[in-house]
């Protein structure tokens, strides 16, 4: 599958990773697993994002568009 197609599946699915279990989502920035208990969350687009450290949410907070769709 060309990145194009993954891309536009991606955008439209964001939520799909079944690696992540319940309660558990996936750091759009950097990729890591996160506890949905974590205190770094940022609101983009009616959604919620989870993150592994402080660092990785104010990156997203720069550009939110670069990582938007990214994360579960």
């Amino acid at each position: 599958m060309n990145q194009l197609k993954y891309k536009m599946m991606y955008e439209l699915y964001p939520m799909k990773d079944v690696r992540a279990g319940k309660g558990e989502h996936i750091d759009p920035v950097c990729g890591m697993y996160v506890d949905e208990s974590t205190p770094f969350r940022a609101e983009h687009g009616g959604r919620t994002y989870y993150f592994c450290s402080e660092n990785c949410r104010r990156k997203f907070e720069g550009d939110p568009g670069r990582y938007a769709g990214r994360g579960r």
